[in-house]
């Protein structure tokens, strides 16, 4: 399973765990891929699913799934003045710390600034969810994350967590190779992974 910088790093285990109750015979193997790389991969047969940040360019041998459209929120060091709502006006005089250039959740964050009018730089940029919520933890900055990601830091009194106005949504689905005859190693996974779907 191909897995992008966006999917949340507490749903996983989740996932995985859920899959190892259901169908304990299935090995999975989870590569840590770019969406547009991994879509390069299923059409290629050396990935198997991958979940991806949406939309993506459809193709006759691989299936788009919608999986998850979670809330962006914005994690501020506790030592901030923190506002009700975080606006690109406010952060873009802020620093504040965003994915990868190379990922789609860069794509995400900057075009929220950019339909405001703002083009800030950000004082960070790394790939991994868990990093950039520790640099905000460690009042170095703020990060621009999913709800789901940091629901598990919302009574932490080393940060804030504020929703964001305009509103940003990070969608997100599920992409698998179209096969010929059905695996059953891959319709257990794709059960697990609808369990865990929203909106």
């Amino acid at each position: 399973i191909g897995v992008s910088a966006g999917v949340s790093t507490r749903l996983l285990p989740l996932m995985l765990e859920a899959l190892s109750q259901r169908s304990p015979g299935v090995e999975v193997r989870l590569e840590a891929v770019g969406s547009s790389h991994a879509m390069q991969r299923l059409q290629a047969g050396s990935l198997d699913i991958a979940i991806v940040a949406s939309p993506q360019a459809s193709n006759s041998d691989i299936r788009l799934t919608p999986w998850r459209n979670d809330a962006m929120v914005a994690l501020l060091p506790g030592n901030w003045q923190a506002p009700e709502v975080v606006t690109p006006a406010w952060l873009a005089e802020r620093r504040w710390a965003s994915f990868a250039p190379a990922t789609q959740m860069h794509g995400l964050v900057s075009g929220w600034f950019h339909q405001a009018g703002y083009r800030p730089r950000p004082f960070l940029m790394l790939s991994y969810q868990g990093a950039l919520k520790s640099v905000a933890a460690a009042s170095q900055c703020a990060a621009l994350l999913p709800l789901e990601e940091v629901a598990d830091q919302l009574d932490k009194p080393d940060v804030h967590v504020r929703h964001l106005s305009p509103p940003l949504m990070r969608p997100m689905a599920v992409a698998q190779r179209v096969l010929s005859t059905p695996h059953p190693a891959v319709d257990a996974v794709l059960e697990v992974l609808a369990q865990f779907a929203s909106d």
